[in-house]
């Protein structure tokens, strides 16, 4: 679909989407990320999100076996991760939001340092549909009407199932 570019130290993938709600209504739904009231996290198809201190810099964590911390937070229009090394990712990832006309852009980019192949083959598509659930669920969230999202692709079920039976050994 597009979403991950080559860069010359390693990959960026973005994924946007125009949500009709005004920032502030956007961030009030991100900011419940990780916590019990979580509206945005698809946590009925990934693993949940955990931070160690909610969005706030210093907070660690991540999901599933993917370990990164919030660096920064910028009330109503940024949140930004550090990922973690030893989950085996190195890189960046975060949340932007910008008005438009009708509502919000919310703009989510992932960089990643000098990948490995099973980074680029298992983790990257992983995280595209990930994102795409999130965003679908942030949408439904703020234009308050009903989820609705594709079923999950045959390479997205097949990947996820690598990925339990890695985690088993």
């Amino acid at each position: 679909m597009g979403w991950t570019t080559r860069t010359t130290t390693g990959l960026t993938n973005i994924h946007e989407r125009e949500v009709r709600a005004c920032p502030a209504e956007v961030w009030e739904a991100m900011s419940t990320l990780s916590s019990p009231q979580d509206r945005v996290w698809p946590r009925d198809r990934w693993p949940r999100l955990r931070l160690s201190d909610g969005l706030r810099p210093g907070s660690d964590g991540g999901h599933g076996p993917i370990r990164y911390g919030v660096t920064r937070v910028e009330e109503g229009s940024a949140l930004t991760f550090a990922l973690d090394p030893a989950g085996g990712v190195s890189g960046w990832h975060g949340f932007t939001l910008a008005p438009t006309d009708a509502g919000t852009r919310v703009t989510h980019t992932l960089a990643i340092e000098s990948p490995s192949a099973t980074v680029i083959t298992v983790v990257v598509p992983l995280h595209d549909a990930l994102l795409e659930d999130l965003l679908d669920q942030l949408a439904a969230a703020v234009e308050h009407r009903e989820l609705t999202r594709s079923p999950q692709s045959l390479g997205v079920r097949a990947r996820r199932a690598l990925v339990r039976v890695s985690a088993r050994r």
